[in-house]
């Protein structure tokens, strides 16, 4: 295929949700919430074993520690 007929196919993909002009009518930017900087004492087995994941290995942590929130239930609250 040619460039110009896959770009014609992708502008033609029902499935694609982009093509929607619903949409974008919608859509707004949403920049990400910058993290905190913290003082955490994690095990040195642990910390070890995430650091052999190399560069990126606390927002591992972080995306680790983010789904075990996720699943967590959530608090009753308190009738205090």
């Amino acid at each position: 295929m040619s460039p110009e007929e896959i770009e014609a196919n992708a502008d033609a993909d029902p499935d694609d949700f982009t093509n929607d002009s619903e949409f974008w009518k919608n859509a707004r930017l949403v920049f990400p919430v910058p993290k905190d900087k913290i003082s955490l004492r994690i095990d040195r087995d642990v910390l070890e074993h995430y650091k052999k994941y190399g560069r990126g290995y606390q927002s591992l942590i972080n995306a680790i520690l983010r789904a075990y929130v996720m699943r967590e239930p959530k608090p009753r609250k308190s009738k205090h």
